[in-house]
């Protein structure tokens, strides 16, 4: 188990005509992030994620969706991206008939949470 933990603050939004609108962050078919990312609502325009991947189970890649409404015009939708390395660090090394994946570290420090 690794108790890596990320924070990331979203770039602030505005409504061009200064209204209110509705913030929501999901996962990109709408259903709420998994557990382990935790979206906070900061104030209008202000979403914070703490991200704290405690499994090497939740390795992967995980496609965010921000919708912004203000119930008036077209709702914005923005994507991205948050990656969850694996923490195995393994190195290639050739063994007679082809490759083999030989284990170097099991270190689970050395896992990182990359946002694109």
């Amino acid at each position: 188990m690794v108790k890596t933990e990320v924070t990331y603050n979203l770039p602030k939004a505005t409504d061009k005509e200064g209204m209110f609108f509705k913030q929501k962050v999901t996962d990109n078919t709408g259903k709420p992030l998994p557990k382990f990312i935790k979206v906070t609502m900061l104030s209008m325009g202000e979403i914070s994620l703490t991200i704290t991947p405690d499994s090497n189970k939740l390795v992967g890649q995980y496609l965010v969706q921000v919708t912004l409404d203000d119930l008036y015009s077209t709702p914005f939708v923005g994507y991205f991206k948050i990656i969850v390395d694996d923490p195995l660090i393994s190195k290639h090394t050739k063994s007679g008939k082809g490759l083999k994946e030989e284990l170097v570290s099991n270190d689970t420090s050395k896992q990182r949470v990359n946002i694109i």
